[in-house]
């Protein structure tokens, strides 16, 4: 289990800032979004948060790892994740494309 730690606190390996250290981790923006829950069919109005990391791609199962923890964490079913140009949705339990 990874423990995730939210930014500015977390600098452990566990965390975003532990897995891309210092000058690799970029915070883009915050913004409200709305989205259609294809689950549920209803309309969500939820926070997004993005970053820019650069990480040697052997670091980047880590910070899938961390960014499962943080599903489970922050109550989302899947967190969007661009690597090089291929996007993947990680969720607490399995990686979807």
């Amino acid at each position: 289990m990874v423990n995730y730690t939210p930014p500015p606190h977390g600098t452990g390996s566990g965390t975003l800032y532990g897995t891309a250290s210092g000058d690799r981790l970029a915070p883009l923006n915050c913004t409200m979004e709305k989205y259609q829950d294809p689950d549920t069919g209803q309309r969500v109005q939820d926070q997004s948060r993005r970053y820019l990391v650069a990480l040697p791609r052997k670091d980047v199962e880590k910070l899938r790892e961390v960014l499962r923890e943080a599903c489970v964490v922050f109550q989302q079913k899947a967190i969007y994740l661009s690597v090089a140009g291929e996007v993947e949705f990680v969720t607490g339990t399995r990686k979807t494309k």
